[in-house]
């Protein structure tokens, strides 16, 4: 939830979590395939005397220890942050152009009503422009809009089992 309300900040207004996405992790080179979470935006520019459409990603990925982080993230997308526990990475532990979020969670207050960080969160570094092989810029908007899909088949599911208590223990 917490990736999804950094997002929402962001302008990141349509995202899931746990969502397919192929990329080369550059930390640790394993490929990677999902996403923790995974949010886009749509854009209506002016370009050039005429208005193009196009879909921003951010892609954040929760990291619990140093084990988690060297076991590897997906990046590739237009913003990529990792969101940790305060104290646990380090700017100079992050790839390039891989921003760090940390979490106090000792002090982190959330208004939820309104999608809103109050406090406990801190950009330590701030995303910049990543070097992967499978970059999302790449895609075609056609295959952007599937992945729209996806995410959008994410949030139905997730919508159907909270809905009709599936799921709960």
């Amino acid at each position: 939830q917490l990736a999804r309300i950094i997002a929402f900040n962001y302008g990141y207004k349509i995202g899931a979590e746990e969502v397919h996405y192929f990329s080369c992790d550059l930390n640790t080179k394993k490929h990677k395939n999902i996403a923790d979470y995974i949010g886009l935006k749509y854009i209506h520019k002016w370009v050039k005397g005429e208005y193009k459409d196009d879909i921003k990603s951010i892609c954040i990925e929760a990291k619990q220890s140093r084990k988690d982080f060297n076991n590897g993230f997906v990046t590739g997308l237009d913003v990529n942050y990792i969101i940790a526990p305060k104290g646990l990475l380090t700017k100079e532990d992050m790839p390039k152009g891989v921003g760090l979020i940390e979490i106090d969670f000792d002090n982190l207050k959330i208004d939820w009503k309104h999608m809103e960080i109050k406090k406990g969160i801190e950009v330590i570094k701030k995303a910049g422009k990543c070097e992967n092989l499978h970059m999302f810029k790449e895609l075609t908007f056609s295959q952007k809009v599937d992945l729209m899909g996806q995410i959008g088949y994410r949030i139905t599911m997730e919508t159907m089992f909270i809905r009709h208590g599936l799921g709960e223990e």
